[in-house]
């Protein structure tokens, strides 16, 4: 097989099973097709190379008002691939995390080309995002970077929306459009209904546990980011809302139920949540920056010009190395006040330790409830999977015993 053939074999592979096995967990309504088609039509090797696009975001950090209110269709670089990882290995430390790995994989290829024509906006959240932007421009790429404020005070709102104006009017000469008050306007009406109707499925999934498995509903929350047509998304999911709100709760054999927090993961790579559903446990809810981006409600300022500029989200505590991510323990607080949580997964890719900072609010918050928290570090390789099996089968009996003797006592 040639070289570059067997490249596409590892990566169209790696989509092909997660596809399939996500396929099966997904509900038996039509608009789960409508879901499955935004993967098949992002990920495959032919369409990748067929998008050619303008804007690339590194991670989901960045306002998409300010990038659909200047009509641009972002490519969301998230990681999420243990293929694109692999190629990157030469090129980074060998300890760099899994997650920058891919991203730098997906960038930094012969086979994609993402970055013919793209500018690449990179939020500074760490030390190594700093050098990957150092080394993507030094490699002739057009990276464009936006600081995020790790700590919210008086002055960094005004800070960021500084930021994003500077930001804008680089996009704005790059993209040769201008960003109007009415074209943000639509914007910021498109994004609140695409995120009102995220917030309705999330509760309705919680209220109707079972009808819906976990990892569908992480895949269709994680279709946001790479769908072409946010308003056609929404309508979609308003669509599947309306069946669920309609559904009744299945009379089957409770699993324990875990909440799974941490590292974000992003398509393809659902290994955690596929050996999850292996050991017999249920996603009941999961929390990192991603989601808390996806459902937080609308709030901005008033920037120099006039416009009602979309608010830094991220200043409340919504990314992994902000210095108290407040949103991210709110949500794991709302979680337990919503539904039933038997356990904690708080999942660690190996190298972002600024979810570890995490993990000691984590342990307090659900020990005052008696919920038992179980560390897992891992990457994207597949080489630990039978370790970490034994280790989540190991949890999963501790949480069926807690469960048996709760039940017995009353």
């Amino acid at each position: 097989m040639e070289p570059e053939r067997k490249e596409f074999h590892a990566y169209d592979s790696e989509l092909k099973d997660s596809m399939e096995r996500i396929a099966k967990c997904m509900p038996r309504h039509k608009e789960s097709r409508y879901f499955l088609q935004q993967a098949y039509h992002f990920f495959p090797v032919q369409k990748i190379r067929e998008k050619q696009p303008d804007v690339i975001i590194y991670g989901t950090n960045f306002p998409e008002e300010i990038l659909y209110a200047l009509k641009v269709r972002p490519f969301w670089l998230r990681g999420g691939s243990f293929a694109t990882a692999v190629w990157a290995d030469s090129n980074v430390p060998r300890d760099t995390d899994s997650v920058s790995k891919s991203a730098l994989g997906y960038l930094s290829n012969e086979f994609f080309d993402l970055t013919n024509k793209a500018f690449i906006v990179i939020p500074l959240v760490s030390d190594s995002s700093r050098k990957q932007a150092h080394m993507l421009n030094m490699a002739g790429k057009r990276v464009c970077t936006v600081s995020l404020l790790a700590v919210e005070n008086e002055n960094s709102g005004r800070e960021w929306i500084r930021q994003l104006e500077r930001r804008t009017a680089v996009l704005e000469k790059h993209i040769h459009r201008r960003l109007t008050r009415q074209s943000l306007k639509r914007a910021k009406s498109l994004v609140a209904e695409a995120k009102k109707q995220a917030r309705i499925f999330i509760n309705l999934c919680e209220k109707k546990p079972g009808v819906i498995s976990g990892i569908a509903r992480m895949f269709i929350l994680d279709s946001y980011y790479f769908t072409e047509n946010i308003e056609e998304w929404a309508k979609h999911l308003e669509n599947l809302n309306r069946w669920l709100a309609a559904c009744k709760q299945p009379e089957t054999a409770k699993k324990s139920s875990v909440l799974l927090a941490g590292s974000p993961v992003a398509f393809p790579n659902y290994k955690i949540p596929f050996l999850l559903q292996d050991v017999g446990m249920e996603i009941a809810g999961h929390i990192d920056g991603g989601v808390c981006h996806l459902v937080a409600q609308e709030y901005g300022r008033e920037g120099k010009q006039g416009f009602f500029m979309p608010g830094n989200e991220y200043g409340k505590g919504c990314f992994g190395a902000g210095i108290k991510n407040e949103a991210l323990y709110h949500a794991a607080k709302a979680c337990i006040s919503r539904q039933q949580i038997d356990g904690v997964v708080c999942h660690v890719i190996k190298g972002q330790i600024a979810y570890d900072f995490e993990l000691e609010r984590m342990e307090e918050l659900f020990g005052n409830y008696g919920i038992p928290v179980f560390r897992l570090e891992t990457d994207y390789n597949r080489q630990d999977i039978e370790q970490l099996r034994i280790r989540m089968e190991a949890f999963a009996e501790v949480l069926e015993q807690k469960k048996y003797r709760k039940e017995r006592m009353g």
